[in-house]
């Protein structure tokens, strides 16, 4: 466990990228695949797509990607320098950024769970519930492997997390570690697992044994633990504070959300919102909880300093990370046919205007004043981004492309690039 292999081979040669932006709008077809299937049935093909629009959402570049039983298209891109990275068909792929074509790939089979770039290293984690599990580094520029470190035991669990400092934090059943991403060695282990933590500053906040414990990024030493927190938490930070949410559910869990001082530990307040529920967005000294419930939802506004509530709205499911923009709070609500956009007042929780979704999407952030929502493709149609003003909710464009699953990244002047693959299709009954 933990090995790092130092021998990568010699790095792929680079492609020299010549003429205008590439544009491929007719996919390949893989081959269906037959496994699990009876005789004479196949899995319909999945495809997958890497695209880049312009700031007003016309086309620049779409380039086709190898797609395979593990992928799930929901990584986001990368962007380094001239370049664009994107995870799919067991190969880490290097785009330019301006014409699509290709500059180098490298190999990296296996589930991809996480997709980074630290300083020059992109980093990708594979096979995270598995016994080789494993997180590789590559060099960005050359797509040479740098270092491969093997995690050892059952893998990792709940999502791993990139520190400012070069470090990539990793959650397992027993402890915690911090990993190197220049080197692909441990800087520390530390007694404790459980799969919700949170990086601040140079702390790790980490959930584990009904308590939350404070580390040094630096060295694993602890800083500070709050007492027993009655069952088991998970962590938030946001405005300033650490909440602290259960995570349990039934007659003799009190949901309490406690809130704590990031740098000290020491107690902000206890606020009694009802029923589980979860941080979904903060902004301007607020914190946003929904109640998970879909029978019977609802949506708090807390004040970050004094654990009050400022207002309150019922039947409103929250089903996705939400987004605050100035006074404006835009929230995916509601499920199936009922399922919408809406737009309501940071100050107040009135809802400010509402527009219909064919589904439960999540919102995505284009600048300062703008919000991004894309419905996926189906088996064979095509994936939908639609992008408008967050005040008025004014449309300002739409655009069709192959595939729209992972959350975007925007560029610098509001350029997106959308990458995701067709769902997986059970065998007919």
């Amino acid at each position: 466990a933990g090995a790092v292999v130092l021998r990568p081979g010699r790095p792929p040669a680079p492609v020299a990228d010549t003429g205008p932006p590439l544009v491929e709008t007719a996919l390949p077809t893989p081959q269906p695949s037959t496994r699990g299937c009876r005789p004479g049935q196949a899995f319909p093909a999945r495809t997958a797509s890497v695209t880049r629009l312009d700031p007003s959402g016309r086309l620049v570049w779409s380039r086709a990607l190898p797609v395979t039983e593990d992928d799930q298209g929901q990584l986001q891109p990368l962007v380094a320098g001239d370049l664009a990275l994107v995870l799919s068909g067991g190969r880490l792929h290097a785009l330019d950024r301006v014409t699509g074509r290709d500059r180098w790939t490298a190999g990296a089979a296996g589930a991809p769970y996480g997709l980074w770039l630290s300083g020059s290293t992109v980093v990708v984690l594979l096979d995270q519930v598995s016994d080789h599990a494993r997180v590789v580094g590559f060099d960005a520029a050359t797509g040479e492997r740098r270092w491969t470190h093997r995690t050892g035991g059952s893998g990792l669990l709940g999502e791993q997390l990139p520190t400012g400092d070069g470090g990539l934090v990793l959650l397992r059943t027993d402890r915690v570690q911090v990993l190197d991403t220049g080197t692909g060695r441990l800087r520390w282990t530390a007694l404790g697992g459980g799969p919700f933590a949170a990086v601040t500053g140079d702390l790790l906040l980490q959930a584990t044994g009904g308590r939350l414990v404070a580390r040094a990024l630096s060295d694993g030493r602890q800083a500070w633990q709050t007492g027993p927190l009655g069952s088991d938490v998970a962590v938030t930070v946001a405005e300033g504070v650490a909440v602290v949410t259960p995570t349990a559910v039934g007659p003799a869990v009190v949901p309490l959300q406690h809130a704590f001082d990031v740098a000290t530990g020491a107690p902000a307040w206890t606020s009694p919102v009802p029923r589980t529920a979860a941080v979904v967005a903060s902004g301007q000294g607020v914190l946003l909880f929904a109640e998970e419930s879909v029978g019977d939802a609802s949506l708090w506004a807390v004040d970050a300093r004094t654990g009050r509530a400022r207002w309150h709205v019922a039947d409103a499911p929250v089903v996705q990370p939400a987004l605050v923009q100035g006074d404006v709070v835009v929230l995916a609500e509601g499920y199936g046919p009922q399922a919408r956009t809406a737009r309501r007042s940071l100050a107040a929780g009135a809802l400010l205007g509402s527009t219909p979704l064919p589904y439960e999407r999540p919102t995505y952030a284009l600048g300062r004043d703008a919000y991004l929502v894309q419905s996926a493709a189906g088996a064979t149609g095509a994936a939908t981004v639609t992008v408008r003003t967050t005040a008025t909710g004014a449309l300002r464009w739409t655009a069709r492309v192959r595939h729209a699953e992972a959350p975007p990244r925007v560029l610098a002047g509001g350029s997106v690039l959308l990458h995701g693959a067709s769902p997986h299709v059970g065998c007919p009954l």
